[in-house]
């Protein structure tokens, strides 16, 4: 094993019968680092996070821990904490016994736990309440009872299983801001299941973008985002225009035609022009007043028009098809459906990705 690599996913694979979930899943994070594994429904990514826990065995592949294979060592030997989506409180205990029901059971001696409940109450923010059942906490309170229950036995890993999907939007926001600072205080290499792409970027080192049981990507959010390296992934990560334009190699680069202009966008992958597309994010594009200065520029009609708050979503027709933009609303008039405008954005914003 490679000495930076704390946990390698090696040719994973599952099958229920004789479908495959999770599919030659290739995988390797360093100590300290939060990786989300970031997909749809359906795509593996619980069943991996599973199979790393040691909650369901592999058809097929190894996972390696610390230069150790912990393939076929039960979950309890694992030395991994758990966080479920319900949070999986024990509905009869305290707060302060759920902590310190993993102590317990490695019959750890009470001084030892007395301390390390304290640093736990103390790091989730929980002092005071080590007396109440769950019933009498608030969701929030309960997802940190968890993380302090994960987090109690000082394992080498903590796994996540999508743990703010019975939060509201505000409390998700607030437990996504305290999961970030408690893994940053901890440096406890971490791993997050979600399908939420926002929640990914925004806590994640890396992401790994599954899909039909293997990882499309597996990159930063930032360079995920400007990088797609395929149109799958550029529309989950976000949303992309995928323009119809006719695609000639020319070398480093591709040429297309847009308002009777040859241009070209880098092709730094060497993908063939019959296996990739043309793809420009929404906020990449500018509307009227005419963006003289970018590089390419088409008229357009606008064909709907939506307010988000902080910014509107604007559909167009343009010469390459469907054109959407996301603009920011700074109280600036937006032009009205039906209304012909120009729009336009630079090569440099363009990406070339894999047809999927």
């Amino acid at each position: 094993m490679m000495s930076d690599v704390f946990l390698r996913i090696e040719n994973l694979r599952k099958e229920f019968g004789a479908t495959p979930v999770v599919n030659g899943l290739d995988l390797d994070i360093k100590q300290g680092e939060f990786v989300s594994l970031l997909g749809a429904s359906g795509c593996g990514k619980t069943t991996t996070l599973q199979m790393i826990a040691g909650f369901e065995k592999p058809t097929s592949g190894r996972i390696w821990l610390n230069g150790k294979d912990i393939t076929d060592v039960p979950p309890s030997k694992r030395e991994i904490g758990i966080v479920f989506q319900n949070y999986a409180l024990f509905p009869h205990m305290t707060v302060e016994e759920n902590i310190l029901f993993g102590l317990v059971l490695r019959k750890v001696d009470k001084a030892a736990q007395r301390k390390r409940l304290s640093e736990l109450l103390d790091l989730v923010h929980l002092v005071g309440l080590e007396a109440r059942y769950p019933r009498e906490l608030s969701g929030g309170q309960q997802q940190r009872v968890a993380i302090a229950r994960a987090l109690a036995i000082k394992p080498n890993v903590l796994l996540l299983d999508e743990p703010f999907s019975n939060l509201d939007a505000r409390l998700r926001a607030d437990m996504q801001n305290e999961v970030k600072r408690l893994q940053i205080e901890t440096g406890i290499t971490t791993i997050l299941v979600t399908h939420d792409q926002a929640e990914a970027m925004a806590l994640s080192d890396r992401l790994a973008i599954m899909h039909k049981g293997v990882a499309l990507q597996v990159d930063t959010p930032q360079a995920t985002y400007d990088h797609p390296a395929s149109r799958y992934v550029g529309n989950f990560l976000g949303n992309i225009n995928i323009l119809q334009a006719d695609l000639r190699d020319v070398g480093s680069h591709v040429s297309f035609s847009a308002n009777g202009k040859s241009l070209q966008v880098l092709n730094d992958q060497r993908l063939s022009p019959e296996r990739c597309c043309i793809s420009i994010r929404p906020e990449r594009v500018r509307i009227q007043p005419q963006p003289t200065d970018c590089e390419v520029l088409l008229g357009a009609t606008v064909t709907s028009k939506n307010y988000n708050g902080n910014s509107w979503d604007i559909g167009t027709e343009t010469e390459l098809g469907s054109v959407n933009i996301n603009i920011p609303h700074h109280g600036a008039p937006t032009p009205d459906r039906g209304q012909s405008i120009v729009v336009g954005w630079n090569l440099n914003d363009m990406r070339l990705v894999h047809v999927d």
